[in-house]
């Protein structure tokens, strides 16, 4: 009667708690950056995720989509209609490695997303560090407002919507054990499409560019005070070109970096 029913045998994230991972949506803030996470397929569904880092390094999975039977481009129609919905004009997209890969045709599926101006930087496939990522977030830490409200002094550093990512609160406690490799989720017969999606996410965040705090610049005081530094120049991050075709351009699709 008193059992934990997110248990199973063979469980890979045994921390999942549904009590304690899952919480109502809210807005987040737009100052929070966006993450969005991608696993390809076309008859096995291909997968979106999008996740934004509070200020505390704690991880909300905001929303999902996944779907059978979509073309690179459609897929790519989908997440920016998404985005588009919501407001969302700055996000950092990691994708699945595989479509960067020669699939006998002259433009990869990485090219497909970016000629519909979607942009996308290739994911770390590294499994093992990937899961570990995973693992991390799912352990406790300081409690954010949401449960210091409810008098928890610690909760975990990754919060999900249950009411717009019911994939991800259905597949993550649901992935199991590869036998053969403890540290490796399985892989045959599993939907792991979204529990993928989110180990890109996972180690991509927090690889891109920040802002710079200089040491001997005090972080609180009299706000006119800060009128009298200059700005720091933006730190840029690396564009890549394929062969001349851009697999992801916030401008045009069309228009090529050096």
């Amino acid at each position: 009667r008193d059992g934990d029913w997110d248990a199973l045998v063979g469980q890979f994230f045994m921390q999942w708690s549904s009590k304690r991972h899952v919480v109502p949506s809210f807005e987040i803030s737009k100052e929070w950056q966006r993450y969005a996470g991608i696993d390809y397929g076309t008859l096995d569904p291909f997968a979106c995720i999008w996740v934004a880092p509070d200020p505390d390094g704690r991880m909300w999975v905001y929303r999902e989509i996944s779907a059978p039977g979509l073309q690179a481009r459609d897929q790519a129609r989908y997440i920016l209609d998404a985005e588009k919905s919501a407001g969302e004009t700055s996000v950092i997209r990691v994708a699945d490695p595989s479509m960067w890969g020669n699939n006998g045709t002259p433009l990869s599926i990485a090219d497909s997303y970016g000629l519909e101006g979607c942009g996308i930087y290739k994911a770390d496939h590294d499994r093992t560090n990937g899961w570990s990522l995973c693992h991390q977030y799912l352990n406790e830490g300081p409690a954010c407002p949401i449960h210091r409200a409810k008098g928890w002094t610690t909760c975990p550093m990754v919060h999900v919507f249950e009411d717009k990512c019911p994939m991800f609160i259905e597949q993550i406690p649901a992935l199991t054990r590869n036998p053969l490799k403890p540290e490796d989720a399985a892989t045959l017969n599993v939907e792991d499409h979204i529990a993928d999606a989110w180990r890109y996410v996972c180690m991509a965040v927090g690889t891109f560019a920040r802002p710079v705090l200089y040491d001997d610049y005090p972080l609180s005081g009299d706000p006119s005070e800060k009128d009298e530094v200059e700005e720091n120049q933006p730190i840029s991050v690396p564009v890549k070109t394929y062969d001349k075709l851009f697999g992801g351009n916030w401008d045009s699709p069309f228009k090529e970096r050096y």
